[in-house]
């Protein structure tokens, strides 16, 4: 996805982007398809869940997601930066330690202050934490 972050198209990096938070939602939902909090899932399903989180960041998604926070626009709905941020709060879901360790190392570059208001304009938040 790196290579294609800058693509007029961003149709199929948004599929991958979109595809990567339903397999996480997916991990925390019933065989209905109704969504859970961590918190309610059962020791086994949260276990799996969390794992999925940490195999996600193994791969490298929680920094491309970041790139995509940190190189596109925060208000427009929809676009990469959207849903980069949403993949990343669905990584940081449950507060997992291996998602807030990689996005942390990772806000340690050169160009931290950037990526973080990027994150905190997305949430509406005025500026950096």
């Amino acid at each position: 996805m790196k290579a294609h972050n800058f693509d007029a198209d961003e149709a199929p990096s948004l599929r991958c982007l979109v595809l990567l938070r339903m397999h996480l939602l997916k991990a925390r939902s019933g065989e209905d398809g109704v969504e859970f909090e961590a918190a309610q899932l059962a020791k086994e399903q949260r276990e799996a869940y969390k794992a999925k989180q940490a195999a996600l960041v193994g791969l490298g998604v929680a920094s491309v997601a970041l790139l995509c926070v940190a190189t596109h626009a925060a208000n427009v709905e929809g676009n990469l930066a959207d849903e980069g941020l949403e993949l990343l709060l669905e990584m940081l879901n449950d507060g997992n330690q291996a998602v807030q360790v990689r996005v942390k190392s990772q806000g340690k570059g050169a160009h931290s202050s950037f990526k973080i208001k990027k994150i905190s304009q997305t949430r509406g938040s005025p500026g950096p934490v």
